[in-house]
């Protein structure tokens, strides 16, 4: 059964304040991961300013008025170590050290609107080059978020953020669109270009303490095959035996979507027996895939 409920979306524009370093972890395991419920909050707000140790960017993209194509996307993994609070007290989430996006326009925009879909509950904090900063949680449709209003020249941060930290890693794609009608829905139903994979083996180890990728990325294309199983070290000290819950990483849901091609969407970690997991497009996000059992 689906609940359904009702999202009140929050956009807030807040002064932004130092950002602080934090060490996180994560763990992921099989199956339908855990969703939490979807907040609800209040309409924005607005807090008064502040300052903000600009970070250097992860990649960049630049746009005029009157860019093309749009929307212009690009893709990525939201969240990180860094409580978006710190941002701004109404701005959600945990964010990375770094922006995701360095977006520039070499003139005034009026009406950009920033998209993100994501199979998982994302936020979104922009920090203008004026100063302002941007936050939503909702503003897309629960899970994703949006932000929209007119930027002026210069360079602003794109942080994409995941509401619970568990989540960091997640993939997302992002739409910078001045046209009304574009929505998350429009950003899944046109996604980047597969990325090429590069030379080299998709690693079959579990037993793993850091997970390994080899050539994948976002966006690769892959075809993926049944989880086999793993007895052994789960790589945190402890032993996967036969039958245990960790052996398999496995729900019969799985099946149907067994020899399709698809493209990775974020790369997940470890799951319970040490084995690198991955998201895909196939399933929409719902399912965490043995990297192992993966083929070029």
């Amino acid at each position: 059964m689906i609940e359904r409920v009702e999202i009140v979306s929050r956009i807030c524009i807040v002064g932004a304040s130092g950002l602080l370093a934090a060490s996180v972890a994560g763990c992921c395991f099989g199956g339908h991961p855990s969703v939490p419920p979807p907040p609800v909050t209040s309409p924005g707000t607005t807090v008064g300013p502040g300052t903000v140790t600009p970070v250097a960017a992860g990649s960049s993209i630049t746009l005029a008025p009157g860019f093309a194509p749009d929307p212009t996307l690009t893709v990525g993994n939201a969240g990180g170590p860094v409580e978006a609070s710190t941002m701004g007290a109404a701005c959600r989430g945990t964010i990375g050290l770094g922006p995701n996006i360095a977006l520039t326009t070499t003139a005034a925009i009026p009406n950009l609107r920033i998209v993100v879909s994501s199979a998982q509950d994302t936020t979104l904090v922009v920090r203008l080059s004026d100063g302002r900063v941007l936050c939503d949680d909702d503003g897309g449709g629960y899970p994703n978020p949006m932000v929209s209003g007119s930027f002026p020249p210069g360079t602003h941060q794109v942080y994409v953020g995941t509401y619970n930290a568990s989540a960091t890693g997640a993939g997302f794609s992002l739409g910078f669109t001045t046209n009304p009608t574009v929505n998350a829905g429009s950003l899944t139903a046109v996604p980047p270009p597969p990325i090429p994979v590069a030379g080299g083996a998709v690693p079959r180890e579990c037993g793993l303490r850091v997970a390994q990728f080899g050539p994948l990325s976002i966006g690769s294309s892959v075809l993926l095959g049944a989880h086999s199983s793993w007895t052994g070290p789960n790589g945190q000290g402890g032993v996967v035996t036969p039958g245990a819950e960790e052996e398999l990483n496995w729900t019969p849901e799985m099946q149907p979507f067994v020899g399709q091609r698809t493209t990775i969407t974020s790369l997940e970690g470890l799951d319970g027996a040490g084995c690198a997991v991955a998201k895909v497009a196939a399933d929409g996000g719902q399912f965490y895939w043995r990297v192992r059992d993966m083929t070029l």
